[in-house]
């Protein structure tokens, strides 16, 4: 029997204790930071709120995966604070964290060197750690080497997407659109800047960087292929749409649209024609002329692209009265229509 038991007891001995996901510490950000110097790490925060959806949710899947804790535990003092409680109010004024969730790396003296905004995956969530300790990848490095001058095309793409992680996005734009300015025209096609080209948050409508594609889209087909070219030509022109819709944002207004659209006929890419059809159908809807309203959507309805639709529901549901048939003609028509369509699909399975 003392055998059995010294076998079971050498057994569990050897069983590997597994994390259980991230370890947060209940102090403030002084004692976190003390004890960072302590055990020279670097500091994590979890800045979230207590009616956030997406904080709920990176505490409930991410923060918990055996991964994501054994990186962060190994390498940080890692702290959540309620932005809205105790000192939340005044460190989040200090940090200037204006999303949920927002993830900062500090240093132990309270400097920031990464923020991350935004739900984030828990492989993408520890590569953003590792950027925060890298030295030359955080975005505190990013930031001072791109202002002391440097403009290495793969430092200069690491700091925009480090602005966008960190939801700086007019940063981001300013600093895409003043590199692309100092480029010759022989270095501005090619691999190498093709994901700052990709990013349509960046190199947007009406952007040089989207300008010049367009203007020179064979050589672009020739360099990184046609279809994915195309992609990205839609991705652009459909966020353009979205923003047109959107209150004038990003300068884009409704009165360009049929400017635009007329541009976008022109440009030889796949996709053109649902994003045409797409564009008429809103300026209609927008009119809210039902007879034009009511024969886009017969004659186009089925080549409108998933996105398509779902940019025109904010549209239909502003408020109370957006399907009232009195002041909302064409909306209220484009229901009935929405309605028709889902029961004939269901009918027929599709």
């Amino acid at each position: 029997m003392k055998k059995i038991f010294l076998i079971l007891g050498m057994m569990l001995v050897a069983i590997p204790v597994f994390s259980q996901g991230i370890t947060f510490d209940d102090i403030s950000l002084g004692e976190g930071l003390e004890k960072a110097r302590r055990e020279n790490k670097l500091v994590f925060i979890d800045c979230y709120t207590s009616w956030c959806g997406p904080c709920k949710l990176l505490a409930e899947r991410v923060f918990t995966q055996n991964e994501v804790g054994d990186f962060f535990n190994a390498n940080f003092i890692n702290l959540k604070i309620d932005m809205e409680k105790g000192e939340g109010p005044e460190l989040a004024e200090r940090f200037s964290v204006k999303a949920y969730p927002t993830m900062l790396i500090l240093d132990a003296n309270g400097n920031v060197r990464h923020k991350i905004v935004g739900y984030t995956e828990g492989p993408e969530l520890i590569a953003q750690g590792r950027d925060g300790m890298d030295d030359s990848r955080s975005f505190s490095a990013l930031a001072q080497a791109y202002e002391s001058g440097e403009r290495d095309p793969a430092m200069v793409e690491r700091y925009i997407i480090a602005l966008l992680k960190g939801s700086e996005k007019e940063k981001a734009k300013e600093v895409a659109d003043g590199f692309f300015a100092t480029l010759a025209d022989e270095h501005k096609t090619g691999p190498a800047l093709w994901p700052i080209y990709a990013n349509v948050t960046v190199a947007n409508w009406g952007s040089p960087w989207l300008v010049y594609l367009i203007d020179n889209k064979h050589s672009f087909d020739e360099a990184m292929g046609r279809e994915t070219v195309d992609d990205l030509l839609y991705e652009a022109a459909t966020s353009m749409f979205t923003d047109a819709m959107f209150f004038n944002r990003e300068g884009v207004s409704m009165a360009m649209l049929p400017e635009i659209t007329e541009t976008i006929r022109k440009i030889d890419f796949e996709g053109r024609d649902k994003v045409v059809a797409e564009a008429e159908f809103t300026m209609a809807l927008m009119a809210q002329d039902v007879e034009r309203t009511v024969d886009l959507f017969e004659k186009y309805g089925r080549r409108f692209s998933n996105k398509g639709i779902m940019n025109l529901l904010p549209l239909m549901i502003q408020n109370k009265e957006s399907t009232n048939p009195e002041t909302h003609p064409a909306t209220a028509a484009l229901v009935k229509l929405i309605e028709k369509t889902m029961q004939e699909g269901a009918q027929s399975g599709e």
